[in-house]
């Protein structure tokens, strides 16, 4: 689907099982979260990231996807 839409994940650090449960006593985890991009966007954001942040109160994790023209954008 994302092929057809021409779109790309955008690459990601940490953790990425951005959902975790308890079913039937097996703690279960899944990737739900991603970011993605077209080709304009990977063109003017070369450094784009996604960064999926720890669990907190929630069986969520948040997730922060950063934009950067150029190298130094970034901290």
């Amino acid at each position: 689907m994302a092929h057809n839409c021409k779109i790309k994940e955008i690459r990601s650090c940490s953790n990425q099982m951005s959902w975790g449960g308890w079913r039937d006593n097996i703690w279960i985890q899944c990737r739900l979260d991603q970011s993605f991009d077209n080709d304009g966007w990977f063109h003017l954001f070369t450094r784009s990231k996604t960064e999926y942040m720890n669990l907190w109160a929630s069986d969520h994790r948040s997730i922060r996807t950063s934009f950067a023209l150029e190298i130094d954008d970034f901290e």
